[in-house]
This record gives structure tokens, C-alpha cells and sequence, in this order.
């Protein structure tokens, strides 16, 4: 699904709001690939910057 703003979402859904594993890709042209529960970051994930920096973890609620 792509955003008005550019930034899209390739992943799984669950009444309308991701859930499960799916890649975000930002405007900015970064991008995390794991697991999503209600529209926030949960579980194992894997977010990469535009300039390569890369954190390879686990999120709760969208914070490292």
C-alpha cells in the first residue's frame, strides 16, 4: 500500500491495520522489515537507514 506522501507498506493486515511481518519503506528511504502488531513495530525487527545505519532487535510499541 502506498501513503499520499510516498512512504509505502508491503506486509500482512489485520482489520485494516498491520499486523504480523511487513517492510515500511519511509520517504526518506529508510526501511524496517519484522513484525508489526495495531500499526506499531512489536517483535523482531530490522530497521536500516537511508545512509546504512542498522539496528537489528527487538520493538515494542515503535521504540527499540
Amino acid at each position: 500500500m502506498m501513503w499520499v506522501d510516498g512512504a509505502s507498506y508491503d506486509g500482512n493486515w489485520d482489520l485494516g491495520q498491520a499486523c504480523g511481518y511487513g517492510k515500511f519503506t519511509y520517504v526518506s528511504g529508510d526501511v524496517y522489515s519484522g513484525e508489526w502488531y495495531r500499526n506499531k513495530t512489536n517483535g523482531k525487527g530490522v530497521y536500516v537507514n537511508s545512509k546504512g545505519a542498522k539496528y537489528d532487535g527487538y520493538w515494542k510499541d515503535d521504540m527499540q
